[in-house]
């Protein structure tokens, strides 16, 4: 099996949310799958990531790669499983020396990470662990 990547890649430009995915009207984002999910009260604190000069882009925010490196660092996979695919809704911008908190929880099916910075939701992951 090779890993699928789902990613919906999010760009704030001047107040207005556009949605750069193929298929995808680029001045409405209804047609993109976003995760449905209840985060519990009972999340388990993971760690706190300060972002650094190499996690930004060229817009100033945390490049979305390294949101991925950060949930996957953090994960321990047992021996013979892997991750079959990663959904990430990037909520809000995460800057240059911005604290993430990094909450995990889990359900029947998947895997689930949340990040805040100042105590709001700034993406949340849903992951498939095979």
């Amino acid at each position: 099996k090779t890993l699928q990547w789902d990613f919906v890649l999010f760009v704030f430009v001047w107040k207005e949310l556009m949605c750069l995915k193929e298929g995808a009207s680029k001045n409405n984002y209804d047609d993109v799958k976003k995760l449905k999910v209840n985060i519990p009260h009972n999340k388990q604190f993971v760690k706190s990531y300060k972002t650094m000069n190499s996690d930004i882009d060229h817009n100033g925010h945390m490049n979305n790669s390294k949101y991925v490196e950060l949930i996957f660092n953090c994960n321990d996979v047992e021996k013979g499983k892997y991750f079959t695919n990663i959904h990430i809704d990037y909520l809000h911008e995460t800057m240059l020396g911005d604290t993430i908190d990094l909450f995990k929880f889990k359900d029947d099916n998947y895997i689930y990470y949340v990040g805040y910075v100042n105590n709001e939701e700034s993406f949340i992951a849903q992951m498939k662990e095979e």
